[in-house]
Parts: C-alpha cells; structure tokens; sequence
C-alpha cells in the first residue's frame, strides 16, 4: 500500500510538474480561481480570529497569543486585500510572480496560525484538548479549502498548522492531548489527499475545457475557412422558415446582402415549379433531406442549387429550425441540359435526331389513334458524291441548306429530323390525305432541286421521298418507318429527284430482293453461278478476237437470272467481291482452254476497285491458270474514276504493269470521260449503245461516233461498239472507223461449251465481213459462231 502510495505520489507531483501546468495560461486560471474566493476565506479567518481570541481571553491575556492572532489576522487583511487588487487590475499583473508570492504567503500564513494556534488556543486549553483538536481540525479545513487551487501552497499549510498543532499536544502530554494530534495527524494525511485530489479535478476540469474551447475554434476556423474558399455555403433557418444569420459567402451567391436576406424565407429565394415544391414541404415537415435541387434567377440566367439538411432540435424534442449545406450545380446542370441536346438534336443541323424524331412519332400516334398523319422519308440525291467532289466541308453545307429547304416547306407542328448522314424524316401531324402529303414532298422536291451556292459553287442537290400515310400503310411507329423507307428505295431505283407514295407492291417486291440477296449469298457454295461469253468481232478481219464473259445464275427455282436483277443487290450487300473473284478466276481457267489468239474481258464494279484484294486475286489467277497477263481485258466504267479517283488510277497503273489490258466501258455517258482518257492510257474505248443504237438513222450520233473512233485512232486506243442489232448500224459502224462490234446481230451470250475451239484451235470458226453482212438473222449468225 505504502509503496504504491509513493508511486501514485511521484506520478502527481511529476504531473503537477507537466509542461500545461506551468504555463502563463494555467498559471492564471489558478490565479483567479485563488482570488475569486477570498471574501470567504476572509470571512472564515474572522471567525476563526474572533474563535481564537474567545478562547485565548478566558485564560487572561497572553502576549504571545495576542502577536499571533494580530499576524494571522494581518495575513488573512494582505490577502484580502491583494485579491481585490488583484481582480481590479488582472492584466497588469505578472501571473507566476504573484503566484510565488501566494505560495510563500501560504507559507508564512501557516507558520503565523502555527503559532496562534500555539499560544492563543492549544496551550489555553490544555484541560480540552479534543475541543482543541476540532479547532485545529477546522482551521486545517478552512486553509486548505481557500487555496486547493494551489496544492503546494495548501499542503505547506497543512503541514506547517498539523507540525505546530502536533507540538503543542505533546507538549501538554496528557493522554487526551496525545489522541488529540493523533487525530490532527489523521485529518492531515486526509485533508492532504483531499487537496490533491481538488487540484486534479481543477487542472483536468482546465485543461478538458481548453481543449473544447480549442476544438470550437478549429472547427469555426475551418467553417469560416470553407465558406470563404469552399464550392458550398452553410444556411440556417428559423422555426418560419425564414434566414438566420447569412453568412457573406450565403449573400454573394444569392445576390443580396445579408441584411436583405435576414428573414426572408429561405423557399422564397426559388422559382416556382416542382422542385421548389418539394424542397418546401421538406422544409415545412422539419425532415432530413440530402442533394435537393431547386432553380432560381440571378442577374437574368437560371442557376440551380443542391440544398442538404436537417432538423434543429430543442431539448423538449421540438424542431426549432433547419441547418444545411447549399452548393451551386448550375454548372452541372447545364451539362446535363447539354448532354441531353446532343442525345436528341443533330450537332450540325440543329434538327432532331433519329431518337427523338421516333419519340415524337410514338407521341403523335397516341394521339391521333384515328390516323391522319404521315411520315416522309429523304434521301440528298448524289450526296457521297458531292463529298468526295468538292469535300466534307462542302457536304455538311449542303446538309445545313438541305435542312432549311425542308423546314421551310412544314407547317408549325411538323417535325424533321436528320437520321443521319444525308437521310432526313419528317412528321406531317396534320394531314388529312394520302394527297396532302404527297404535295408537301413535291413541295420539298421542288425547292431541294433549286441550285445552292455554297463558297463560291453552283451545287445541285435534288431529293428523293418515301411516303407513309397512318392508318392505310402501318399503325405503328416501325411500320410506317419502315413503308416509307421501302417507298424512298422506290423512289431512288425509278430516277431519283421524285416522291414516292408507299404501295403494297413496293413491299412484296423488296420481300423478293430479300429472298434473290439471302439465297446470293449461297449461290455460289451451291454450284449455281455460270458464265456465258457473248463474242467481240473485228470489223476489218471479221475474226472473234475475244469474248466478254457475263454472269449468269441458274436460280433452283426461278431459272436463269440475268445479271441486271441480282448484281445490284450483290454491290448494294458487297457480295459482288466475291462474286466477281469467282469470275475471274473461273474466265482465266476458261480461257486456258481456248486457243492462243481469243482473250477474254471482266466487268469490275467500283466496289471492286476499292477491293485491296483485287490485284492478288488477279495475280494468283493469271498464275493458277498459266494465261498470259495479255489476255486479259478488264472493263471498268467512268464512274470508278469519278469516285477515289487517285486510289482507283494507283489500282489500275498495278494492273497495267502486271501487263493486263485496261478497258473504259459506256464512254461517253459520264461527267468528264475526255479528262479520263488524258488520265490514263486506256487499252480500248467501248462506245456506249445509246450512240450506236441510232447510229443508223441520227447524224448526231454518227458525229459522235466519228469523234470517238477518230481520238481512239490518234491515242493509239481500240474502238468497240456495243449493242449491235441491225445490219445498218454495222454498215455506219464500219464507215465511221470502228474497230470492234459486239452484240445480238453477231451472236448472244453463250455458254462456254459452244465457244468453237474451246480444246483444239479451228480456224474456220471465224467468218470474213461479207458472211456478217449476209447473216442477217441472229439465230443464224450464232449457228455459224457455235
């Protein structure tokens, strides 16, 4: 017990010791606590003065005790007097200087009762030594009571009244004197205790309240800190509802000084509408709430808030008010108002998009059960060309003009919308005929096919419309769609720059092009594609110089298929690649089988020529088959020129070097067929039939075949007609210089088994130009060519 009192005593005194403890801080909380009880401690000395004299005077006057009831009594009037200095001027006074002049004022004062104690009162009353002994027991508690604050003070006061105390009862010597400072003994070692005790409880009391005080002044530095620096703003409303106590940064953000906001309702500062709805009956319940947002105006632009908060509640559970965070998210706001356009408007067009063009077509259909709507579908006619022409830039000017032209040909409830790249759509709500949309879409055709300007350049753009009426061509919002996009592929395959009006027809004949495309695509694993050649004859010698090889589809269950029904179908599906490597490669195995002096020539598509495969199909064909590179001609027309036209030339410069021979088919008939020819050597011009077909009969276009064949003759090129049918376009053909004939009067396409010479070579299998002449009728002419 004794060894772990020393402990708990080290450990106090080295805590009294602790750098808190003697800080000017502490120093004066001792201070002040020491002096604001000195009025009763002054009280206390009295009694305790008057106690002492009373007792002292009923044993005669004893100068020894009168000097120390006259010390102890100038002691308690010193302090006395120093506390009310003390409070009077608190600031002036150097706190650990006073401090040391309490403990040693204790220190004196405790000798001073000491010896009062002594001489007026213990020695007095040596017969009563137990009343003594209370009296000791009493003045111990008052001293130590008046300055616990300062442990070492009080307990040298303890110490020095219970070592003078002590003395005088052993000096008495009786029995009861003895008991006597035992019991001032005991009371000393447990006044003692109780000092130390105080003074923890006085310095933690300090210290817990320093740190509190200290923890309110960070966390009101940081919410200072935050609303001066910080994205949010605090606020706080009374029980009405109305602003308490704005803060600057409050103020700025809501435009108003804080003496204008000071009671105003804090509902009040947001525009009207649903969520200021709801952020005043959130405010009204008194409920918690988190990231409610409201709308208000400032300066003439909208902002938003995001308001957080919760009750304020009193001690009796009533709710007293609302505290919260605010942020401003306007600025997320408007992204998401931007975002949100961009997901239904077109960005160059400013139209709305396909999503929001389908949404409104949904909408429209509730609307109008009965019908009386229709829907337009708009292609720009010619537009890829247009862009790889004159440029994107150029092309989104004219998507911009398109959208124009289109709105100004609507009423105010229709809508239009761009789909994408050169597809427009739009919403006629208000027509109640088949016809009234059908003159709208004239309407946009007609202005669509007026010239634009653009930078300088005369652009025509005309239009093609698909047209879809509610209820006759679908109830719903897919199947108007799609009727108005099969009437707009009508519209395109018939010439281009016209509406079309959907008809049941239009759909039974794509169902068709969908059955030719599905079963294309299994055509050729299935053996059913086939070759016929239809030959090319030489004017001058009247000899089969090559043949044209043309494809041909035994359909399983349609028969044969000529090229024009399904080769479209296969460019539009880009089968027409493969299709036409299988081409190339069965016409060279072919013609490995004919003799040496018959070539044969190809159509290329100009999906081909965007092929990167098609010079190694051609190369590793001429190599499977072992034909020379001569006997291959590859027929191409002007409108894979008009398109890459620097990729296409590079692909035919590599043909040409592998020594494969370069047709230009249908000349004439393109946009710029003399700069093509100055764009590469061509092997062979073929001349379209349109020019051959009134060769015989229209000077124009016998002019027309003199120029050919006489620019032909100057650049070293062959001529070919095609088309020939009649003896007098052969007779012209032959007068104007033409190098080559190819069609019906000379013999059809046929399969290569009746190609004469296919395994051994037969030279009489040509005719000279007289047995032509005399051949009149086809069947005859392919008799004498089989």
């Amino acid at each position: 017990m004794g060894k772990q009192g020393n402990i708990w005593n080290r450990r106090f005194w080295s805590w009294m010791n602790t750098p808190e403890m003697r800080t000017d801080w502490f120093v004066e909380k001792q201070l002040r606590a020491y002096h604001s009880g000195s009025t009763a401690s002054s009280i206390g000395s009295a009694v305790l003065i008057a106690i002492m004299a009373s007792i002292s005077a009923q044993s005669g006057f004893d100068p020894l005790a009168a000097a120390g009831l006259l010390t102890f009594a100038g002691f308690a009037a010193v302090r006395q007097i120093r506390s009310s200095a003390y409070r009077r001027h608190e600031s002036q006074i150097a706190k650990m200087a006073e401090r040391v002049w309490i403990i040693r004022h204790s220190a004196i004062s405790g000798v001073a009762v000491a010896v009062a104690l002594s001489s007026a009162l213990i020695l007095p009353l040596a017969d009563m030594p137990g009343i003594a002994a209370l009296v000791v027991v009493a003045i111990m508690l008052s001293g130590s009571w008046a300055i616990d604050v300062i442990p070492r003070a009080a307990i040298g006061l303890l110490m020095t009244v219970a070592a003078g105390s002590i003395a005088a009862f052993a000096m008495i010597g009786t029995t009861e004197a003895l008991w006597a400072a035992a019991i001032v003994a005991a009371f000393t070692i447990f006044f003692t205790a109780h000092c130390m005790f105080s003074f923890n409880s006085f310095a933690v009391r300090l210290l817990r309240a320093r740190e509190l005080l200290s923890a309110a002044s960070t966390v009101q530095l940081l919410l200072n800190d935050y609303e001066e620096h910080g994205a949010d703003w605090l606020w706080e409303t009374g029980a009405q509802g109305r602003i308490v106590s704005p803060s600057a940064r409050f103020a700025e953000v809501a435009a108003h000084s804080p003496a204008k906001l000071e009671f105003v309702r804090l509902i009040d500062l947001f525009d009207p509408g649903h969520e200021r709805a709801i952020l005043e009956a959130l405010l009204h319940k008194g409920q918690p709430f988190r990231d409610v947002v409201a709308r208000l105006s400032r300066d003439g632009e909208e902002h938003w808030w995001s308001l957080s908060g919760r009750p304020i509640v009193d001690t009796a559970g009533s709710v007293t008010g609302m505290r919260g965070v605010a942020t401003d998210v306007s600025a997320a706001k408007r992204a998401e108002a931007k975002v949100a356009y961009m997901a239904h408007y077109d960005g160059l067009t400013d139209l709305p998009n396909r999503r929001l063009f389908n949404e409104s077509l949904g909408r429209a259909l509730l609307r109008r059960r009965d019908g009386g709507l229709a829907i337009l579908y708009l292609d720009i006619d010619h537009f890829k060309t247009i862009n790889d022409t004159l440029g994107h830039v150029i092309g989104d000017e004219v998507l911009k003009v398109a959208a124009q032209r289109i709105e100004s040909c609507l009423g105010h409830q229709d809508v239009v919308a761009r789909l994408g790249g050169d597809e427009f759509a739009v919403l006629l709500a208000s027509t109640s005929a088949a016809n009234d949309a059908q003159r709208i879409a004239d309407a946009i055709v007609a202005a669509m096919g007026a010239p634009m300007f653009i930078e300088r350049q005369e652009i025509i753009a005309g239009v093609s419309v698909g047209i879809a009426q509610a209820p006759d061509h679908g109830d719903s919002a897919d199947a108007l769609i799609k009727n108005a996009d099969l009437a707009l592929y009508h519209a395109k395959q018939t010439g281009r720059g016209r509406a079309a009006l959907f008809e049941i027809d239009m759909h039974e004949a794509m169902q068709a092009r969908r059955l030719i495309e599905m079963d294309l695509r299994a055509a050729l694993g299935r053996d059913q594609l086939e070759l016929h050649y239809q030959p090319l004859v030489n004017l001058e010698s009247g000899e089969t110089t090559s043949y044209e090889a043309l494809l041909r589809w035994n359909h399983p269950e349609q028969g044969l298929i000529m090229p024009a029904s399904f080769i479209p179908i296969a460019e539009e599906t880009g089968h027409i690649v493969q299709l036409g490597e299988w081409v190339i490669r069965t016409a060279l195995l072919e013609v490995a089988r004919w003799p040496a002096h018959l070539n044969v020539s190809v159509n290329l598509s100009p999906v081909q020529m965007r092929s990167t495969n098609l010079v190694p199909t051609i190369v590793n064909a001429l190599a499977a088959s072992g034909v020379a590179a001569q006997r291959l001609e590859l027929e191409i027309t002007e409108t894979v020129l008009m398109r890459d036209t620097e990729a296409n030339l590079a692909v035919l410069h590599q043909l040409r070097a592998l020594g494969v021979r370069i047709a230009l088919d249908d000349f004439g008939t393109g946009y710029s067929s003399l700069n093509y020819l100055r764009s590469f050597p061509f092997d062979k011009i073929k001349i379209d039939r349109c020019f051959v077909d009134e060769v015989d009969s229209r000077e124009d276009s016998r002019a027309i075949v003199r120029a050919v064949t006489g620019l032909a003759a100057n650049l070293g090129m062959v001529t070919t007609a095609e088309g020939v049918e009649r003896e007098d376009q052969l007779d012209e053909l032959r007068r104007e210089g033409c190098t080559e004939v190819q069609g019906y009067l000379l013999s059809r396409p046929m399969p290569v088994d009746q190609i004469a010479g296919r395994t051994a070579p037969v030279v009489a299998e040509t005719k000279p130009p007289i047995a032509i002449e005399t051949a009149r009728k086809p069947g005859i002419v392919r008799r004498k060519a089989a």
